[in-house]
């Protein structure tokens, strides 16, 4: 079958996309007139103002704790500052098993 000009300006015709006529929208705060169909309207949950608000709180925290770098600071020069080494050792070991087990 050979597709001609005129046959595509046919099936774009038929299959295109539909042409609807729809009303315009009203200003805000003005009703639509009786018997007219309603504007669209966009409802969204308070899920956004959610995230919003706490990227908002979260920024006001500091990226860095000074008072926990301080005392750290102060522990190593003192030479109190102990890092048992089980705890590295076993963090060493499960660190190494799950990169082992990633794809």
């Amino acid at each position: 079958m050979q597709v001609t000009p005129k046959d595509q300006a046919t099936l774009v015709e038929l299959y295109g996309p539909a042409k609807v006529d729809r009303p315009a929208a009203q200003p805000t705060g003005e009703a639509a007139a009786p018997g007219s169909a309603p504007a669209d309207t966009v409802e969204l949950n308070d899920a956004a103002a959610r995230v919003r608000e706490a990227r908002e709180r979260i920024s006001t925290f500091p990226d860095i704790r000074e008072e926990k770098v301080a005392e750290l600071r102060a522990r190593i020069e003192s030479g109190t500052y102990e890092i048992p080494a089980e705890r590295v050792a076993a963090k060493m070991i499960r660190d190494a098993l799950l990169e082992d087990s990633l794809p």
